[in-house]
């Protein structure tokens, strides 16, 4: 019996042409890489100051990072304004205050949206894709910005069809900069919580022998197939998911800091009894685990955060 011969498709559905061809330029990093040490070194080197800007840009205090929320005015406002234009172009002088309002609220928006935008890539990691990608995402809406902020200025005077026209080519780099921006998130999994698809056990199920658990020292264990990280602080034991909700970070590798614990990779601080975010730039709270000693063994079952 002869075999059909293989054949490769000619299109990789599972590839992002865009994503790609920007992750394969190494040259990105002679810019990326500094900028991302700028910003970081920024909020390190300011005190409680600038971290607590940072926890505020990050979303610690909604418990979700902000860019993803403050995207949406730029975008829903320049769609508006692109629609106004249009209708402009067509004869409706009626409508022009009403494009003009919507590319300022627009770019009131992109201010916030870029600033929270620059803040989550400079804590993305060591991921080329991430960083070129991100890099190219954010120089993007920055282009967008400072179209529209040229297409604005225009409005007033005679130049009015090059400002409908520069404000079109502007949402246009809005677009494809969103679409990066998708890949990021839905692809790379920048923003989300590297927690979310983990399975814990029903009810308490043992982990660990309670004689090998050291003082204050992190240490990790599974409960049913998901990795958990112990500490024991005086009487009480604390138990956590062991992976990062920011970027999948090892916790048990991570540094106690009174009652907290510090990711290894990007710093974010967790409390021990809670998992609430004390310091980020994890914006998500560290599912924990409900601890007990029983027959010298330490069993653990899933806490209210994991519901």
């Amino acid at each position: 019996m002869t075999r059909a011969p293989e054949q490769t498709p000619r299109y990789d559905r599972t590839v992002d042409p865009s994503e790609q061809a920007i992750a394969s330029q190494a040259w990105l990093d002679r810019a990326a890489v500094p900028m991302q040490e700028a910003i970081v070194r920024f909020y390190e080197g300011g005190g409680k100051v600038t971290r607590r800007i940072e926890d505020f840009l990050h979303g610690k205090y909604v418990g979700t990072p902000l860019h993803p929320i403050l995207v949406t005015i730029p975008i829903g406002a320049w769609s508006v304004a692109a629609v106004l234009d249009f209708l402009e172009l067509r004869g409706r002088k009626d409508v022009r205050a009403g494009s003009d309002l919507a590319v300022a609220v627009g770019l009131v928006g992109g201010v916030a949206a870029i600033a929270t935008g620059w803040t989550d890539w400079a804590r993305s990691g060591d991921s080329p894709v991430k960083r070129r990608v991100g890099f190219v995402h954010g120089g993007l809406n920055e282009t967008a910005f400072l179209l529209y902020a040229g297409s604005y200025l225009l409005r007033g005077g005679k130049a009015r069809a090059t400002a409908r026209g520069i404000g079109w080519l502007a949402y246009m780099i809005s677009g494809l900069s969103a679409h990066l921006g998708g890949t990021l998130v839905y692809k790379e999994g920048l923003g989300v919580s590297h927690t979310a698809d983990l399975r814990p056990p029903d009810g308490f199920v043992p982990v660990l022998a309670d004689a090998d658990l050291p003082e204050n020292t992190p240490t990790r264990a599974k409960a049913g197939e998901v990795a958990v990280v112990l500490v024991r602080q005086g009487g009480n034991i604390y138990a956590l998911a062991e992976t990062c909700s920011h970027l999948g970070g090892p916790l048990s590798e991570g540094r106690i800091e009174g009652d907290a614990i510090r990711c290894p990779w990007h710093g974010s601080l967790f409390r021990l009894s809670d998992g609430y975010v004390l310091e980020s730039p994890s914006a998500h709270a560290q599912p924990c685990f409900v601890t007990r000693v029983r027959e010298g063994q330490i069993e653990v079952r899933p806490g209210r955060s994991w519901d």
